[in-house]
């Protein structure tokens, strides 16, 4: 009899970790891993810069992304940057997985900056 009791009590445990389990994944995913309302910078040790939305969790993941094209100026003149989307580049990505150890660093955008104001004109 304790045999068969023991057996009942070890199965509701485990059923009661595995659904603990699952809703902290699924609660974790929600509270951190989404998309914030606003846009995020990246800058790699390249130089690039790219500006989307980023999600952090699991791994650094880009989506909605631009990178910065910058073209230099005539003598005297300033240069000039633009972004563009990543889905007009030659490899255009659904979503870019950036690779931590090249991010020098990464934040996010302000509502006022250039970039912002960019991408609201564009309608983003």
């Amino acid at each position: 009899m304790k045999m068969k009791s023991l057996g009942s009590k070890t199965t509701v445990t485990v059923v009661i970790i595995i659904v603990l389990l699952i809703l902290g994944y699924f609660g974790y995913k929600k509270m951190w891993n989404k998309e914030g309302d606003g846009y995020s910078l990246v800058y790699l040790q390249t130089g690039q810069i790219y500006v989307g939305k980023l999600t952090t969790f699991p791994r650094l993941k880009m989506t909605n992304g631009y990178f910065l094209s910058v073209t230099a100026g005539a003598e005297g003149e300033k240069d000039t940057f633009q972004l563009v989307p990543l889905s007009e580049a030659v490899w255009a990505p659904q979503d870019l997985y950036i690779n931590e150890s090249n991010v020098m660093f990464y934040g996010t955008l302000d509502d006022t900056s250039p970039a912002a104001d960019a991408l609201k004109k564009a309608g983003k």
